[in-house]
């Protein structure tokens, strides 16, 4: 599943691609609650160029947290 997050440092968009498990399990979530514009924030991914555009992708350790208890979530909801 890949989906389209935003930077919380510059608010550019970033590409990201979900794998195996979190892609069908978080992945199921984020869609459903794509209209409520939830705030994502990821642990342990791997970031890289390709064709000139910064992208992450998951890998077996990564955290996806939803709407998570952190001053940087609340930033972007308040932006």
């Amino acid at each position: 599943m890949e989906a389209t997050l935003c930077d919380s440092k510059r608010f550019d968009q970033i590409s990201v691609t979900l794998w195996g498990d979190l892609a069908e399990i978080e992945g199921s979530s984020l869609e459903n609650l794509k209209d409520a514009k939830p705030v994502v924030a990821l642990l342990s991914v791997i970031g890289r160029r390709y064709l000139g555009e910064f992208q992450l992708s998951t890998k077996s350790s990564t955290l996806v947290l939803v709407n998570p208890e952190i001053p940087q979530c609340r930033e972007m909801i308040d932006w």
